[in-house]
């Protein structure tokens, strides 16, 4: 969500805003875990940054593809740190 948009929710609002983001990154990171525990992941890895951080790259992928006029690119960028961050 863009800070301006933030900005005009109610406090109220916010803070709901704030406990959904925090719970999504909390269920992207059940996956870095899982992950983790295969191997897949060095064992070195914050997950909940990992995740926080997929969570993000996301939300920034839907500003895009709405710009853009299609969702090929989000795919692009969820695959790309996907790729990037779990070892084959």
């Amino acid at each position: 969500m863009l800070s301006s948009e933030y900005e005009t929710l109610s406090e109220e609002l916010q803070k709901l805003l704030d406990q959904s983001v925090q719970s999504i990154t909390r269920i992207y990171e059940r996956v870095f875990v899982q992950g983790m525990e295969n191997g897949e992941l060095a064992p070195e890895t914050n997950t909940f940054d990992a995740a926080s951080a997929f969570s993000g790259l996301l939300m920034g992928g839907q500003i895009i593809a709405r710009c853009s006029g299609g969702f090929e690119a989000l795919h692009r960028v969820a695959e790309t740190y996907i790729l990037a961050v779990f070892r084959k």
